[in-house]
């Protein structure tokens, strides 16, 4: 429902109100203007003059999606916004289901709590509008920060103290 309401609105919704193309983030495109660089070899530049909006990590996540693009021969909207980048029919969704990981770690969390499956799909349906505006300002990494604290109070319920804290265990 997430990925399906924001291509809808990306794509059609929004370029039919305004008539300026399609609507995407400009935020994502620095993060994958960072990831370009990266997957030239030049890693210092992402410190360079505070250009890093997300952490270093996620870059890492985005450096083969824009390996592809970049092979393709996309354009993306970094620097100057054009109406169409071709590269964000590729980039939207992913960057759309890299949000929803926040969304399942709410799910395991509800279903260890004992919710059923109606509180479920009530906090499901909350979770994806809340989760718009992260995916429509182009932060998917705040969504899996969210991701990872959720399956760390899960951990915590469980009594993996070990686990929640990120360290590795055999148990």
């Amino acid at each position: 429902m997430l990925l399906a309401g924001f291509l809808l609105t990306s794509f059609v919704i929004v370029p039919a109100i305004t008539h300026r193309g399609w609507q995407y983030p400009s935020d994502i495109w620095s993060n994958y203007q960072l990831a370009h660089n990266i997957s030239l070899g030049d890693y210092p530049y992402i410190y360079f003059q505070a250009s890093l909006v997300a952490s270093p990590a996620f870059l890492l996540v985005l450096v083969p999606l824009e390996f592809v693009t970049r092979h393709l021969g996309m354009t993306t909207g970094f620097g100057i916004a054009i109406p169409h980048p071709s590269a964000w029919p590729v980039v939207a969704p992913v960057v759309v289901l890299l949000s929803s990981t926040a969304l399942f770690a709410a799910d395991s969390l509800a279903d260890h709590l004992g919710a059923d499956a109606r509180a479920r799909m009530v906090m499901g349906l909350a979770g994806a509008v809340a989760l718009g505006s992260v995916v429509w300002w182009g932060h998917p990494e705040d969504a899996i920060a969210v991701a990872f604290l959720l399956y760390a109070v899960r951990a915590v319920f469980g009594g993996r103290w070990i686990r929640a804290s990120g360290w590795r265990s055999n148990r």
